[in-house]
């Protein structure tokens, strides 16, 4: 728990008591590599911040094509799914690349936390903001960004990526071919 208490004192918005509240309603998680947390369909159950491992959610298109959304590794939170805020099912997959350690906490308790402290208020309001705007960006570089900024933006965002996940996930996200990224890499390096 210590990591998720560290990376919500970030916020500087909690007071002792209301940090105190995390042991009591976050439990912890283990999905194994290749495993979903959320399956289309299903209602998310929990909101979850990575602890170890990595996180991939993602569309599928016709039944054969994977879009990535997004990736949550160590120390951020899995934000982008709305079926958790909204408790309706999912359009989106949710899986392990890697053995993952979650902390999560479930619908019912994060409004309870909600309720009786107004920090914790505070804090789903600027974690939703900061998704909202992580969207907003993404969606802003497929409309105003060549492929290859797209890449070295990636890059910057999730420096050890490349070695922890398959470049067609990558691809993906980037919105571009597997053979597309391969050329992309070898056009950066050479330069």
């Amino acid at each position: 728990m210590d990591t998720l208490v560290a990376a919500i004192r970030k916020f500087n918005v909690l007071n002792q008591e209301e940090l105190s509240e995390i042991p009591r309603y976050f439990r912890v998680s283990h999905i194994p590599k290749r495993r979903f947390f959320l399956q289309v369909g299903q209602i998310a159950p929990q909101l979850c911040f990575v602890k170890k491992g990595l996180l991939r959610n993602f569309v599928k298109k016709n039944d054969t094509t994977e879009i990535v959304n997004s990736f949550s590794e160590e120390l951020t939170f899995n934000l982008v799914n709305v079926s958790f805020l909204t408790q309706t099912p999912s359009s989106e997959y949710i899986q392990a690349l890697e053995d993952t350690e979650l902390l999560t906490i479930d619908y019912k308790n994060m409004q309870k936390l909600y309720s009786h402290h107004h920090g914790w208020e505070r804090i789903g309001r600027l974690l939703l903001e900061s998704a909202v705007i992580e969207q907003n960006l993404r969606i802003r570089s497929f409309l105003e960004e060549t492929a290859q900024m797209r890449y070295e933006k990636f890059m910057q965002r999730y420096p050890g990526l490349l070695h922890r996940t398959h470049q067609y996930h990558i691809a993906s996200y980037l919105g571009i071919t597997p053979e597309s990224l391969s050329r992309l890499r070898k056009h950066i390096y050479i330069q």
